[in-house]
């Protein structure tokens, strides 16, 4: 019998597993980065998976609530992640990037992403043939973005510092804030089109039109600019405000550098003054949080709104002199990438890849299907036309560049993130329907059950290959030198 004072929850397990792995990884972090060159996500979601439900099942997500369903979780957490992840992205860029780099930012963006959407979900509807179109590009939208939360881990290791130009190293991380937002046009098309054109509810010329209707003015009016207006604006008086509150503080600072440390240690809000110098800190990341707030609230892209918002409100530099707050962000940024592919690899689920569960809407989920996918997402999604495109690209100067920006198009928390908010719009639409609607309830429910395991797994591979490829090339490398001075 256990002593009756060890009687531990899933909880407190969880706690300590992650306390343990984010201690253990912290203490070798530099070896791992800079002499393996395999980043903490790639650890994360191994620890996950091998302490989470499909193994040791230590670190079970489905546990924490009550009907275990944890898709508003994963979908909440993925929004936090996300966010604070954009808005760094975009503080971390030099002064007024966007101005002089847009057509670069703008060719990734529309063309490159545009094809990826509709080339992908073609082989989609190829290899999945019991799948419509639309479910293909709705499944392609998902992972048309690249992912910040990989795109940094990768880029700034002491591999990409030594090897990869500084321009290149900014044009990912860029791309990476930006187009997670902008995956709300086809994300939103795919699903009108799902939603108009597989109902006999309606005449054709009425689901044209609505169609038309509800994209161009709820989604790419009202969601994306609007929310990169919004954004825009929001950063901009958090400069203004922050910045003035902050350089008077500093003008105090300095005038009382003759005071006692007894005094200064009151704060900066002893005097005129309102706030302690510990709250500059808090102010960045409260204002991610206010943002995500107002985005959610209002309806609109949180993830554009991050980005602009960042972007104009880093646009001058102006806190240069305070880049020890902005280290404490990425320092907090770090173990929060480190706690959520933790427990992203506790939920994949393995045991869904091959037909496993609800066969009887998922008869063709099978894992050579998915290695097809997968081979098709990193192959064809995004490297021929940044190959094929690159001379029109301002910033990638020539080819070997654009097999590099090509290849390294990670997919991550993004993808989770849009697959939640597909999840929850294709279950709200399959709840207004009646009990006769059996055919469109059929369509609903496949989808909602191919979707998950579709996209968890892409997310897997991606990890895996662009997570590893810096220490493939890095082995490979060293191996040829090797063989090279032994011949």
């Amino acid at each position: 019998m256990v002593w009756y004072q060890i009687e531990n929850t899933n909880a407190h397990v969880t706690y300590l597993l992650i306390g343990f792995f984010c201690i253990l990884y912290s203490l070798v972090s530099y070896r791992l980065q800079n002499y393996v060159f395999i980043t903490e996500s790639f650890f994360s979601t191994l620890f996950g998976i091998v302490t989470g439900s499909n193994i040791l099942k230590w670190i079970n997500p489905y546990g924490w609530v009550a009907d275990k369903n944890i898709n508003n979780l994963t979908y909440e957490l993925s929004r936090l992640i996300l966010c604070i992840q954009i808005f760094t992205t975009a503080i971390d860029t030099p002064e007024r990037f966007m101005k002089y780099h847009w057509k670069t930012i703008g060719m990734l963006i529309i063309p490159v992403m545009t094809y990826g959407w509709i080339v992908t979900g073609a082989f989609i509807k190829l290899i999945f043939p019991s799948l419509h179109f639309t479910d293909g590009l709705l499944i392609a939208g998902c992972i048309t973005a690249t992912d910040p939360c990989l795109s940094a881990s990768i880029m700034t290791g002491q591999f990409a510092l030594k090897n990869v130009p500084e321009h290149l190293r900014h044009i990912i991380a860029v791309e990476s804030g930006v187009n997670d937002g902008m995956a709300f046009p086809f994300i939103y098309l795919s699903l009108q089109l799902i939603k108009y054109n597989n109902s006999s509810r309606f005449d054709e010329s009425f689901k044209a039109r609505h169609i038309v209707k509800n994209w161009l003015v709820d989604v790419v009016l009202y969601k994306i600019v609007f929310g990169a207006v919004f954004g825009i604006i929001m950063g901009y008086l958090g400069r203004k405000l922050f910045g003035k509150i902050i350089n008077k503080s500093d003008n105090k600072l300095h005038d009382s550098s003759s005071e006692s440390t007894d005094v200064l240690e009151k704060g900066l809000g002893h005097g005129s003054s309102w706030f302690t110098q510990e709250a500059v800190i808090t102010i960045y990341l409260s204002f991610i949080v206010f943002l995500i707030g107002c985005a959610a609230t209002l309806g609109i892209d949180d993830l554009l709104v991050s980005f602009f918002a960042g972007t104009a409100f880093a646009w001058t530099r102006w806190y240069s002199g305070h880049t020890e707050e902005f280290k404490f962000i990425s320092s907090l940024d770090y173990l929060m990438n480190c706690c959520y592919f933790i427990y992203l690899g506790s939920i994949v689920p393995f045991n869904e890849f091959n037909n496993a569960l609800h066969a009887t809407f998922v008869n063709e989920l099978n894992i050579w299907r998915l290695i097809l996918i997968g081979l098709v997402v990193l192959g064809i999604r995004r490297l021929p036309v940044v190959c094929l495109l690159f001379k029109l690209i301002p910033d990638i100067r020539n080819f070997k560049e654009s097999l590099f920006v090509g290849h390294f198009g990670a997919i991550g928390v993004g993808a989770i993130y849009s697959c939640m908010m597909s999840i929850e719009f294709l279950e709200a639409e399959m709840a207004k329907l009646s009990d006769e609607d059996v055919v469109e309830k059929t369509h609903y429910k496949k989808l909602i059950y191919m979707i998950w395991p579709m996209i968890t797994y892409i997310v897997f591979i991606s990890i895996c290959v662009h997570g590893g490829s810096i220490a493939v090339y890095s082995w490979g490398k060293s191996i040829y030198k090797k063989l090279a001075k032994m011949i």
